[in-house]
Order: C-alpha cells, then sequence, then structure tokens
C-alpha cells in the first residue's frame, strides 16, 4: 500500500479509537481521510496530527457544514490550499 485512507463520512469524524488503529496499520505510510461529510475541526487537526489529507464529498460540503466550519478547515494553518505548494 501506498496510503492507508478511512472514510469517515457516516459518522461526522474519525474517533480517537480510529486514528490509533489507522496509525497501526499505516505503519510509516500516509494517512488520508477519505470522503468526509462533515469538515475536519481545529481540535481534531491538533489531536490526530498524521493525517495527511481530507476529501469532503461535494454534496456533503455544503449539505452538512456552515459556510464559518468550512473557512475554519479551509484556513487553518495545518491545511494547504491551491497556489500554497509548489512541486517540482
Amino acid at each position: 500500500m501506498d496510503v492507508v485512507s478511512l472514510d469517515v463520512w457516516y459518522k461526522n469524524h474519525p474517533s480517537s479509537a480510529d486514528y490509533q488503529q489507522m496509525r497501526t496499520i499505516a505503519g510509516t505510510k500516509p494517512m488520508a481521510l477519505a470522503e468526509m461529510g462533515r469538515m475536519p475541526t481545529a481540535s481534531l487537526l491538533a489531536g490526530q496530527p498524521q493525517w495527511a489529507w481530507f476529501m469532503m464529498w461535494s454534496e456533503h460540503l455544503r449539505g452538512n457544514n456552515t459556510n464559518p466550519e468550512i473557512q475554519a478547515a479551509y484556513f487553518h494553518s495545518r491545511v494547504l490550499n491551491q497556489g500554497e505548494i509548489t512541486l517540482p
């Protein structure tokens, strides 16, 4: 495997137990939050720092999150947005 991912759209956010289990499975590989229904919060990003990226389901973005929640997630210091990183 190159990346380990967890789908959490059905339960909002991963639990601490989910996170620890994913760390055990992933070892040194990157971990991703795939298929999210709720935006990650600042406390989630601080408490579970090994997530390399997250992907919001398009229909859940506006359906399950407020504008302030969306902005808080995408403007969080740990989240890179288009134009903030250059790859060789």
